[in-house]
């Protein structure tokens, strides 16, 4: 397809909308990477492909597909950029950064002309982003297995809970304290008895995940609880 102005301009101005569509899903989430992330990274890549093709096309030399791989590797170090670990040693920001690259990848294809892939992609990835994350949370409310951060007060404050768990018919399937390996938000005292520890359980069909945690902060001797996400 020949290189005009109505031919770069939609493909310019599709990039900018399919970008900002999908940035506009991870703004309404608070994530790092939002609407104008998204626009520029889907435009740059389009352009990017366009003044490959241009380059191919009207000089005759080059390969048509080189620039468009370094987008590909080098769209890495952007989308790393909204990876954190957060005070719990919790990985946030993947979904955002393969939406990084994928909106690159976006940008490729409309910069080549290559549109129905594009559209196709694009309500793809608006369907995964926007309405499959809604689905894996519900099953995810409603597993039985649960990943909890606790803070007793002493040793004392343990075994409760320990009998609050057998009392309850819930099982429990693990606990470690390697403070080293996990730093929580609530960084229990030293200078007392206070234990923090993470404790993995599986619940039963009659409680749920949000009801088990407000149950056991209200135990005596329990100075913090948080589930692990």
């Amino acid at each position: 397809m020949t290189l005009n102005f109505w031919t770069i301009f939609t493909r310019i101005l599709m990039a900018i909308l399919v970008g900002g569509i999908i940035g506009y899903e991870r703004d309404q989430n608070t994530q790092s990477a939002s609407i104008r992330t998204y626009m520029l990274v889907c435009l740059g890549a389009s352009l990017v492909m366009m003044t490959n093709q241009y380059i191919y096309h009207y000089y005759g030399a080059g390969d048509p597909t080189r620039m468009a791989a370094q987008v590909v590797s080098g769209i890495g170090f952007l989308g790393a950029g909204t990876i954190l670990v957060t005070k719990q040693n919790q990985v946030r920001g993947l979904t955002s950064a393969a939406g990084i690259w994928v909106s690159a990848a976006l940008g490729l294809a409309i910069g080549v002309g290559f549109y129905i892939a594009a559209l196709v992609s694009f309500f793809s990835i608006i369907a995964i982003m926007s309405i499959l994350y809604p689905v894996l949370d519900y099953f995810r409310r409603r597993s039985q297995n649960l990943n909890a951060y606790v803070v007793f007060c002493n040793l004392e404050s343990l075994d409760k809970l320990l009998q609050y768990l057998i009392i309850n018919n819930i099982k429990l399937k693990g606990m470690h304290n390697d403070l080293m390996e996990y730093t929580p938000l609530y960084q229990a005292n030293s200078d007392k008895d206070e234990i923090g520890c993470v404790i993995k359980v599986k619940l039963h069909s009659r409680i749920n995940h949000e009801e088990f945690i407000n149950n056991i902060r209200k135990e005596a001797g329990i100075r913090y609880a948080e589930e692990l996400k």
